[in-house]
């Protein structure tokens, strides 16, 4: 079906997704209630040199969030999980055929309204897990792969208040991955910030431990900042142009106080990847009305001043990955409200001077 309304694309996947070995972009458009039909995933599949083809669009529920890719039964093919967040309330799946397409099929039938999914083994049993968070609650659900996609059991985890995003990684050496969460609450309260839960091991975990930011908790992403090891947390704050970083303690815990840095603008959704080939991690954002910026790593957990970059309106997330096969690592946004993607390619030195757009309107000869 051709969508009537805006597609407003926002959650952003660059993955290779039909095994020719380039990475292609799967774009999950919400329509933000103007019309069911424009509630889509859109797939894109490059033809080298970051070139990418018609995007091939496949209705789902309403609202889809969360884009992961995972091999959820096992088969050694992996599949587009997602999440509808609104009526459907669901986890749902997109499957490929061999031939290019993809076969929706649902995962899992919720009772609330999920915000995002991550896809990861957390029991250490070689079946990948779904775990779920739902706004504005104050728990993630874990559900528990019991093999070929069955998913029998599930586990309530406790958070803070309003978890929005969520991501999983091993914070504290031990070699189970631990889960994070962002905790958006209510607005101008003061109550924003992360939540960390470490994983025991045989399904179970710490309780969590909350680390505090001065605003509402917009994203954050997970990466080994100053180099020694062990992985940090950067956080994004919805109402104020900054960011936080929370430092690891080298074992699995942070400082209450996160290092601060200002920003010329909002950014609702970051990135790490290791633009400059300097052996860092290197922080990139989006968000405000076209914001974009870059923050190279400054070799000591800390980052240079941000370098502004382009984007279309309202910039909703930002993902980095090689595009054109030049080994260096380019840029993806999607735009809100430009039903766009700006795609920035790397000239191996965190310059981005070649931009192209991909406007998925364009496809319907608008």
């Amino acid at each position: 079906m051709i969508p009537s309304k805006p597609l407003k694309p926002q959650d952003l996947l660059l993955k290779d997704v039909d095994g020719d070995g380039a990475i292609d972009m799967v774009v999950a458009n919400s329509g933000v209630n103007t019309d069911p039909s424009a509630d889509s995933i859109a797939i894109l599949h490059n033809e080298g040199r970051g070139a990418f083809s018609r995007p091939v669009f496949v209705e789902v529920g309403d609202l889809p969030i969360g884009l992961v890719h995972a091999d959820l039964d096992g088969d050694g093919v992996e599949e587009i999980v997602f999440a509808n967040s609104s009526s459907a309330k669901d986890i749902s799946r997109l499957r490929p055929d061999g031939g290019g397409s993809f076969h929706l099929e649902r995962l899992l039938e919720l009772r609330a309204y999920p915000t995002h999914i991550t896809a990861v083994d957390l029991d250490e049993d070689g079946n990948v897990d779904l775990a779920a968070t739902f706004f504005p609650s104050s728990d993630v659900l874990v559900f528990w792969n019991a093999g070929d996609s069955l998913f029998t059991e599930k586990t309530a985890v406790s958070v803070g208040l309003g978890p929005y995003f969520m991501s999983a990684a091993d914070l504290n050496k031990d070699g189970k991955v631990d889960l994070v969460t962002a905790n958006r609450v209510f607005r101008n309260r003061g109550e924003g910030g992360i939540s960390v839960v470490i994983n025991k091991g045989q399904r179970a975990f710490e309780a969590a431990t909350n680390y505090h930011v001065n605003d509402s908790t917009q994203d954050f992403t997970i990466g080994d900042f100053n180099h020694d090891g062990f992985l940090d947390i950067a956080v994004t704050q919805e109402l104020t142009p900054r960011f936080s970083v929370f430092l690891n303690a080298r074992n699995g815990t942070f400082p209450s106080q996160a290092v601060e840095y200002s920003l010329p603008d909002l950014i609702w959704n970051l990135s790490i990847a290791d633009f400059n080939r300097d052996g860092y991690v290197d922080l990139v954002g989006a968000g405000g009305t076209n914001s974009g910026f870059l923050l190279l790593n400054d070799g000591h957990g800390g980052f240079t001043d941000p370098v502004s970059l382009s984007t279309g309106t309202r910039p909703a997330y930002v993902k980095a990955a090689d595009l054109d096969g030049d080994s260096d690592l380019d840029l993806a946004i999607t735009n809100l409200d430009s039903d766009d993607i700006t795609v920035l390619f790397n000239d191996g030195s965190a310059r981005f001077d070649r931009v192209e757009s991909i406007l998925l309107k364009s496809w319907f000869g608008w």
